[in-house]
């Protein structure tokens, strides 16, 4: 073969190469815009399905306490507290403020007494609206704990604790943690199914209550919280 024969081969060589490379570009490129349409074709109709999410209005109507615990720190006030969703129940010897249904029950407590309180976590009691009573656990509690001794919390006299109330059994582990939440569909952007739709609007009407058992020095005092579901139901959201 002469040089020049040799030349035309490279050169046709070359060609052709760069003909295919065009070709096998242009079919993967076509076959990625394939599976991209149907993709975003699925997003788009996931963004104008509805989006729902559940309102619950609640009320604290009641304080139970024993007659020792009467006698001892007088009458106990409920009243709603000035932010919205929050209920305040107070005597002589607490003054505790409880936020509304969320992921979890939270409450921030004031030791109004000269003396330290303890809350007793290992006797507290979560009971749900079909009257199920849950362990529970609180802040600092890791979940791999959840079904071990808790150690009271200590409350100084004029002191404060911000904490929660989270039954230990909506804890699960799958190959990682997990919680369930407390009240269905109040995540907005939830996908809330049919079932869990119904399970909010079987609230209504219904009552949910935590027992806070404390101890002052000596004597232990549980303290029952009733918090009555007046509505609850769930909405669209507009997108």
């Amino acid at each position: 073969m002469t040089a020049a024969q040799m030349t035309r081969s490279v050169v046709v060589c070359g060609l052709a190469f760069i003909v295919v490379t065009l070709f096998s570009s242009c079919v993967g490129h076509n076959a990625a815009d394939d599976m991209k349409k149907p993709m975003e074709e699925q997003a788009r109709l996931r963004a104008l399905e509805p989006s729902y999410v559940a309102h619950y209005e609640v009320s604290l109507i009641e304080v139970r306490r024993s007659p020792a615990a009467q006698a001892r720190f007088g009458d106990i006030k409920i009243a709603p507290d000035p932010a919205k969703g929050f209920f305040m129940a107070e005597d002589h010897l607490m003054r505790i403020i409880w936020a509304g249904p969320d992921d979890q029950l939270g409450f921030d407590l004031l030791n109004k007494s000269d003396r330290p309180l303890k809350i007793l976590w290992d006797d507290a009691v979560y009971v749900d609206i079909t009257g199920q009573s849950r362990r529970v656990i609180h802040s600092g509690v890791k979940l791999a704990d959840r079904n071990s001794p808790q150690a009271p919390s200590v409350i100084p006299s004029k002191g404060r604790l911000n904490d929660i109330a989270y039954p230990s059994d909506h804890v699960s582990y799958y190959g990682n943690w997990s919680q369930r939440p407390m009240f269905p569909c109040l995540r907005e952007g939830y996908a809330c199914t049919d079932p869990e739709r119904r399970l909010v609007a079987a609230h209504t009407g219904l009552d949910y209550r935590v027992i806070l058992p404390v101890e002052v020095g000596k004597e232990k005092y549980p303290y029952t919280f009733v918090f009555k579901v007046n509505k609850a139901e769930v909405v669209t959201v507009k997108k």
